[in-house]
């Protein structure tokens, strides 16, 4: 299932609406407690954002930093932009075939691993460079993909660790934790693949599998997707090559 998606405004005269209804902070506070286990993401707008902020503000943003939820500002009311840590605005995407396109764009000939929120918002990594990865290691990539011709490669994993309380960007560390088999991602960037991780939950699943060549499913992710996935993924690749990291054993299994 998706995460749910809150979208939290605070006008000037310090009136909190939660998805455009006029909720009282207790009423908020006991909103975002009863959703936290489902994992939502809150969008935050804050009307006249250039002024003094009304008390009601910093409460409201003190109940989602307790409640350690995820945050992504907007600079409209409709909340059709997202406010990146540099305080630059950006579209946000109303389709996964959108930001799918967008990311596969960036990540073109390997320049970063791109990591797709579920509300379309993205992160992306930059790889080693493959002189600095040793030998070995670029030979076992090359093994795994060839590098030419260059590849679209997806991944299916729990994407949701991306999100930071505060808008921090998770180490590599994290990273790798959360997605055990990024190091092989990194890697296969590295030497010049486009590589993209996305949920595959809900309606992402067509557009992040369409005209790829490879498909690594995190084996955890599995019982997230529908019963159909590997009809909707398969059709859609360039070459329906779908495979399984299997934590237990970290290996790659053929499905």
């Amino acid at each position: 299932m998706a995460s749910p998606i809150l979208k939290v405004s605070v006008k000037v005269s310090g009136a909190v609406l939660l998805d455009g209804e006029p909720f009282s902070l207790e009423g908020l506070g006991a909103k975002l407690e009863s959703l936290k286990a489902d994992r939502p993401v809150v969008w935050y707008y804050r009307e006249a954002a250039e002024g003094e902020p009304p008390a009601e503000a910093m409460q409201v943003m003190k109940l989602i930093v307790d409640k350690q939820l995820p945050i992504s500002l907007s600079s409209k009311a409709d909340f059709s932009d997202y406010v990146d840590r540099k305080g630059v605005s950006h579209p946000r995407f109303t389709t996964w075939d959108g930001v799918v396109a967008k990311v596969r764009e960036m990540t073109a000939g390997g320049r970063y691993v791109g990591i797709i929120r579920p509300d379309r918002s993205y992160l992306l990594i930059a790889p080693p460079s493959k002189d600095s990865m040793p030998a070995n290691m670029v030979d076992m990539m090359a093994k795994l993909v060839p590098p030419q011709p260059r590849r679209s490669i997806s991944a299916i994993a729990d994407t949701y660790f991306s999100w930071r309380v505060g808008g921090a960007v998770p180490t590599l560390a994290e990273t790798a934790q959360a997605i055990p088999f990024f190091g092989m991602l990194l890697g296969l960037a590295c030497i010049g693949h486009s590589v993209c991780v996305f949920t595959g939950t809900d309606d992402s699943m067509a557009a992040g599998c369409r005209g790829t060549d490879l498909l690594i499913v995190d084996d955890a992710q599995l019982p997230a997707l529908s019963a159909d996935w590997m009809k909707v993924a398969a059709p859609v690749m360039r070459n329906a090559n779908i495979v399984a990291h299997e934590r237990a054993s970290f290996k790659l299994k053929a499905i």
